[in-house]
């Protein structure tokens, strides 16, 4: 890092114009295959009890 501090000096010095630096973000985290399936196994229990609480739901209506 130091060498490109000194590079960049020494090009100013001879009046040649360096591009300023840009910060590159982080890549966001890959998921692994593991964490797709658990994901995946969570979101279907999920829907799994949302939909036998619709049809609970709609049989205490129906029955009223």
């Amino acid at each position: 890092m130091a060498e490109l501090a000194e590079g960049a000096r020494l090009l100013s010095e001879c009046g040649v114009k360096t591009p300023p630096r840009v910060r590159i973000p982080l890549s966001p985290p890959k998921f692994t295959e593991k964490l797709k399936k658990e994901t995946a196994l969570a979101v279907s229990f999920f829907v799994k009890d949302y939909i036998l609480e619709l049809i609970r739901y709609f049989i205490v209506v129906a029955s009223a």
